[in-house]
């Protein structure tokens, strides 16, 4: 008689596994370091080519000055129009000079629209000043986000580990969703129409101060 011997390989399977949630914040706080303004020049007048002459030798002194940025540049010079007895007719023109302007040097900003404010020579020309605000480059929000984004991975790794310890399981990690919340625009100040009326041609800077950027991460953890 032969004997059958059989043989059977036992793993042993966990009863059951688990899913564990939960969210938490992640914070850091950066100081803007880029100050950023909308520049106006604007000039009326019954000649078309005396506001053309004007807005070219602002363009030209613009363009010239290397210590500021300057973007979405624009010039354009539309007529003006009266309406009368049912008809209309041409009645001097206006003509508009916008850049957005910025510098991660708020005096050299400073300077800049000063020496702009005291090219003003006729009454038919004004300067525009609008917007002036501190905000975060693009470079410095990325890098803190970033930052913080590896932070909450690092935390993450280290907490499950501590949680497999505690609770004698074994756990990893299975999602991890991350949620930044922040506006780059963090303070805001408006100066309309500001002009050479003003007696020392200068600007008022906002205050510079640090905002939190806040980083929300929301886990789900597996444990066996």
């Amino acid at each position: 008689m032969k004997k059958i011997l059989l043989s059977a390989a036992f793993s042993v399977l966990p009863l059951f596994s688990y899913d564990i949630h939960f969210n938490k914040s992640f914070e850091e706080n950066i100081k803007p370091d880029m100050i950023t303004t909308r520049l106006s020049v604007i000039v009326e007048s019954k000649k078309e080519n005396l506001i053309s002459n004007t807005l070219s030798n602002f363009n030209s002194h613009i363009k010239k000055v290397d210590s500021i940025k300057k973007d979405n540049g624009s010039l354009y010079i539309r007529p003006k129009y009266i309406y009368k007895d049912n008809t209309s007719r041409i009645d001097g023109y206006v003509g508009e000079l916008n850049y957005i302007i910025s510098s991660k040097n708020s005096k050299k900003i400073n300077d800049f629209l000063s020496d702009i404010l005291s090219m003003k020579k006729n009454q038919n020309t004004s300067i525009r000043i609008s917007n002036l605000t501190w905000k975060v480059s693009e470079e410095s929000s990325n890098n803190v986000i970033s930052n913080l984004r590896i932070k909450s991975i690092v935390w993450a790794k280290d907490y499950t580990n501590i949680l497999s310890k505690k609770l004698n399981s074994v756990c990893k990690i299975k999602n991890i969703h991350i949620n930044s919340n922040y506006n780059p625009n963090v303070l805001r100040m408006e100066s309309s129409l500001m002009s050479v009326k003003t007696k020392t041609n200068t600007v008022p800077i906002p205050d510079n101060s640090e905002q939190k950027v806040q980083l929300d991460a929301s886990y789900t953890l597996e444990c066996n």
